[in-house]
């Protein structure tokens, strides 16, 4: 946040604490929130529960993020392209150390579809088993 602000960024604080019913509850919430600010940012912040469609970011400590308008989870998202990345230089090692042939290379997966999530997942924890393995022996393959 000390970041937004120095750059002249605008910035709230976003939290359930000031969506109570009574005004006086409300009040003393912000108050609060506003002594955390000064304390800790060096000046007070707008408080409000409620988001709008100018909010460029938002923090939290309880969400989840969701692909706009699909409802995918992004951390399962960017999990499948970080697997699809990790399959790619595995086998882009295999092909410079001529372990493998020459693909051609179309792109993200190289034309190959990636594996579910879960089957991505499961093949990372096989591919770390070997791996630590072939360490633990020393033989390098």
């Amino acid at each position: 946040m000390k970041e937004y602000l120095s750059r002249g960024r605008e910035v709230r604080i976003f939290t359930a604490r000031v969506s109570v019913p009574s005004d006086a509850e409300r009040a003393g919430q912000v108050r609060m929130i506003e002594a955390w600010c000064e304390k800790h940012l060096g000046r007070k912040l707008p408080v409000t529960c409620s988001k709008d469609y100018a909010m460029s970011h938002f923090y939290d400590d309880r969400c989840v993020q969701v692909v706009v308008n699909t409802g995918e989870l992004m951390s399962d998202v960017i999990e499948e392209k970080i697997v699809a990345l990790e399959q790619e230089i595995v086998a882009l090692k295999a092909e410079i150390a001529g372990k493998a042939p020459a693909r051609d290379l179309k792109g993200p997966g190289c034309g190959d579809e990636p594996l579910p999530v879960d089957a991505q997942k499961a093949a990372r924890l096989e591919q770390a088993k070997k791996a630590k393995g072939t360490r633990e022996r020393g033989d390098g393959g």
